[in-house]
């Protein structure tokens, strides 16, 4: 048990490490071998989750804005559904939504690739060959998510705003100026970033 634990800090040390190295500036004659992957794994882990996130956001924000025009209609006030929106998608459920469809679409194809490298010696043979298989195949995957969920985050925010938009004033019949006028009011920059 105790061996486990060091080896699992050691492998976060080794990964913090070699994403420092990564980041540190270096000469732009030529890509390295890491940069490469690190290009790679952005493509496939973040890129490729654009379409998934895109449509999860944009139903995400036309329920949230039916759900809080429900709420608000005894009132009155189903107008003020454009800040229910901009408090929950971008302090709330943006980032955990993001997260949640990142990580389920793409663990399991890391857990896999890594388990068929393992099976089949390949990180043995990067080891045999002198070359540390955190930095080739650990780091590019961590520096590539790194870059890709604040991005992504951003992406769903703008389409869940983009998605109540559509709630609110195309479907519900509401004026697209007070909502955006609400919705400008209750959406800072401090809550995206």
């Amino acid at each position: 048990l105790g061996g486990r634990f060091i080896s699992r800090e050691r492998l976060m040390l080794r990964s913090a490490y070699c994403l420092i190295s990564l980041l540190a500036p270096q000469p732009p004659e030529r890509p390295t071998p890491v940069t490469a992957s690190v290009t790679r794994e952005l493509d496939v882990l973040g890129f490729g989750a654009v379409r998934l996130v895109a449509a999860s956001a944009l139903l995400v924000g036309l329920i949230t804005i039916f759900q809080a025009a429900y709420q608000l209609a005894p009132y009155g006030a189903e107008v003020v559904s454009a800040r229910a929106l901009a408090w929950f998608v971008a302090r709330e459920i943006g980032p955990i939504v993001v997260a949640i469809l990142v990580v389920a679409r793409s663990a399991a194809a890391i857990a896999g690739e890594f388990a068929s490298m393992a099976a089949n010696g390949e990180i043995d043979a990067l080891r045999v060959m002198g070359l540390d298989p955190v930095k080739y195949l650990v780091v590019p995957k961590l520096a590539a998510l790194l870059i890709a969920l604040p991005t992504l985050t951003a992406i769903a925010i703008m389409l869940a705003v983009v998605g109540g938009w559509l709630g609110m004033s195309v479907i519900l019949g509401y004026n697209t100026a007070l909502f955006f006028e609400y919705l400008h009011e209750s959406l800072a920059a401090r809550d995206v970033g």
